[in-house]
């Protein structure tokens, strides 16, 4: 019990002395700052975007890109096991040597 309370006690003193830290040196905490503007470009992609955009869209924006890219590596992937599956299976036995000595590889 005695333990319980020194653990929510440091926990306590941590949270007041990060809330003083923050407001010393004016920093906001939440969620504020999505809607502010970034400053910031990003590289061109399939919706525009400025650096007078919010913080937000460049977040959607970013998430839109990693799973744009995502996809394409599953298909790239895919395609190129499948090709490797296949010539590993193949009677001609340079192009089954070679795709057996990739897959052993990698």
């Amino acid at each position: 019990m005695i333990f319980a309370a020194i653990v929510c006690a440091i926990i306590a003193l941590v949270a007041i002395q990060t809330a003083a830290n923050l407001k010393a040196r004016s920093i906001a905490s939440g969620f504020d700052y999505l809607s502010r503007a970034t400053g910031f470009e990003i590289s061109p992609g399939p919706l525009s975007y400025s650096s007078r955009d919010t913080y937000a869209r460049a977040l959607g924006l970013g998430l839109l890109n990693t799973l744009r890219v995502a996809l394409l590596g599953i298909v790239i992937a895919t395609a190129l096991g499948l090709v490797i599956g296949v010539a590993r299976l193949s009677n001609i036995w340079v192009v089954s040597t070679i795709s057996r000595g990739y897959v052993e590889v990698l």
